[in-house]
């Protein structure tokens, strides 16, 4: 357990089975190929699109974790900043089960890889923030908890888009 502020302004918050995000000595982060990542050091400052493709293209960032067991709220706090100099992309954040109980859509509308187990549990649009960092607490479904889940970072291009997504703070926790 340990405490954040989400400004200097606000009482910090007890965080139980925090989870940064950031840190890349714990958390393996995988990409599709127009997706360039960026860190300094061990963590995971923003992820970038380059691409010149003219159809839909699901450009992400993912990786899989597990969540403790918990009788209480599962939460995400996201600080970041999102923007595009060429295009209009879609910026999205996903959480999907790996652990295939459930066949709900995503906010994207996408049927669920029942083959490879993994069913949308939630999902949330970032918006395009014009590059200006951007703090929001989402609170997680309950059957979060005590899973193995998928955490997807998307820039959705449907055209030549030049995007980024900064993060400065990526934390999922019980409150």
């Amino acid at each position: 357990m340990y405490s954040i502020s989400t400004s200097k302004s606000i009482e910090s918050f007890v965080l139980d089975h925090a989870i940064d995000l950031l840190d890349m000595k714990k958390i393996n982060w995988t990409k599709t190929p127009n997706i360039k990542i960026n860190n300094i050091g061990n963590k995971l400052l923003n992820f970038t699109l380059h691409s010149s493709d003219n159809s839909t293209v699901y450009n992400r960032i993912s990786t899989e974790l597990h969540i403790e067991k918990s009788n209480k709220i599962p939460v995400l706090l996201l600080t970041f900043a999102t923007n595009s100099s060429v295009g209009n992309p879609t910026f999205i954040v996903e959480v999907r089960n790996t652990m295939h109980d459930n066949n709900t859509k995503s906010a994207l509308q996408i049927e669920p890889n029942i083959e490879k187990g993994e069913d949308y549990i939630w999902s949330a649009s970032l918006g395009n923030t014009l590059g200006y960092n951007t703090t929001r607490v989402y609170q997680l479904p309950f059957d979060v908890n005590n899973s193995d889940i998928q955490v997807r970072f998307y820039i959705i291009s449907n055209n030549t888009t030049e995007a980024y997504t900064k993060l400065e703070n990526s934390t999922l926790f019980n409150l």
